[in-house]
């Protein structure tokens, strides 16, 4: 489970490095098991973090100090996505006085629901973002140790936004879409219709 920890980090990389050994090595050649899964459930949008309580790599990263790589990372989305610092601090109600001075900020945001369109998009910007690094890293740590194998990626959260936003993004990396519906056939069936139009991999549902 990634914890919304900085994922852009390097020690990000020797994390997955160290669990697929872990995780992966034992089994390498085992004819029983068909893949590996990371996350039940992972709080990736604002509404899973409502949801359980809990946060996002967004809300988490922005408030990073400015020598933080996932703050960095932050700032670049953000700067391509406003103009100038005055109308960043028009959406966002801040006086940060430059880029410099939002990028050293620690903790200057609450990790509460984005109170405006604006913010929400840019939430759901830097998300894609976050989990290309996320998969990216960890599909190729698990290869490095297990190439005969599946690569289900997390179970993701269909009754949410979460499956639809982030589908694009997980879908490079991973072999078939894993994903978590209680939901009878006919409330999942317009959701999925949607989905395998822009997504060529099957489906599973992991409930």
């Amino acid at each position: 489970n990634p914890k919304h920890i900085d994922i852009f980090e390097p020690e990000y990389e020797k994390l997955c490095e160290d669990c697929a050994k872990e995780m992966a090595g034992p089994y390498v050649n085992d004819p029983m098991i068909l893949g590996y899964c990371m996350s039940d459930l992972p709080s990736m949008t604002d509404i899973d973090a409502e949801m359980y309580n809990s946060t996002t790599w967004p809300r988490e990263l922005r408030n990073k100090g400015g020598n933080a790589a996932g703050k960095k990372a932050w700032m670049q989305t953000i700067q391509k996505r406003y103009g100038s610092i005055a109308e960043f601090n028009q959406v966002y109600e801040t006086s940060f006085s430059s880029w410099e001075a939002l990028k050293l900020a620690e903790n200057w945001r609450p990790s509460t629901t984005a109170k405006n369109e604006r913010e929400d998009a840019d939430n759901i910007a830097f998300l894609k973002t976050c989990v290309d690094r996320y998969y990216s890293v960890a599909e190729a740590e698990l290869r490095k140790v297990d190439k005969n194998h599946l690569f289900f990626g997390d179970k993701l959260f269909a009754e949410t936004d979460s499956l639809e936003i982030v589908i694009d993004i997980t879908s490079k990396y991973t072999d078939l879409v894993c994903y978590h519906s209680y939901a009878r056939w006919k409330d999942q069936e317009a959701l999925l219709d949607r989905l395998v139009e822009r997504i060529d991999l099957p489906f599973l549902n992991g409930d």
